[in-house]
């Protein structure tokens, strides 16, 4: 085999291994990034799960679930206004033990749960975790690097490098051919 044809083989070598180089450049720290903030939301997600358990929840908390039949995050944000409402205002309070009273929700005598809305000090701080949690999960899931790739996608990124640097050694050729030509 000539030494040109050698030099050639090296030279379209070195620019397919190039190419892959680039390729697994671009595509392994995108996955590894996406599985990592994937990780991460779903175990917010987990935390955000157990602390919305309703044995778990304070006790105005565990009324607003009581009230709308629903322990998921969305309804005790939907409901946040409610709870230092239940607190300070007599009326409010009044008309939930009714509500839950007259749905047999509650067994609680209506001084017992005065009483108990009292003592609940954590219902505030501990929905202002939930909520805290709640926006860090959405921020994640509006991350670039959440959405993953699939299959298609890296496939359709190797063709798209493969078919712009493969050409582009052509122009690299042409370029240093001119070089050379104007040189002499």
């Amino acid at each position: 085999m000539k030494q040109t044809t050698k030099k050639i083989i090296a030279r379209e070598f070195l620019f397919l291994l190039g190419t892959t180089v680039l390729y697994l450049l671009l595509i392994l720290p995108w996955i590894f990034i996406t599985e990592s903030n994937q990780e991460k939301t779903y175990k917010i997600q987990r935390e955000l799960e157990s602390m919305t358990e309703i044995e778990k929840l304070p006790f105005r908390l565990k009324v607003i679930v009581k009230i709308a039949d629903d322990s998921s995050v969305s309804t005790l944000l939907n409901y946040a206004e409610l709870v230092p409402l239940l607190k300070s205002e007599e009326v409010t309070a009044e008309s939930v033990y009714l509500e839950l009273l007259k749905d047999k929700k509650i067994t609680l005598t209506n001084p017992e749960f005065k009483r108990e809305i009292e003592k609940d000090v954590d219902s505030e701080k501990y929905l202002e975790k939930i909520i805290i949690l709640e926006k860090d999960v959405e921020a994640r899931n509006k991350l670039f690097f959440n959405q993953s790739v699939d299959d298609e996608e890296a496939i359709a990124l190797g063709i798209f490098i493969f078919s712009v640097l493969f050409p582009l050694r052509y122009l690299i050729y042409i370029t240093k051919w001119s070089i050379k030509q104007i040189k002499e």
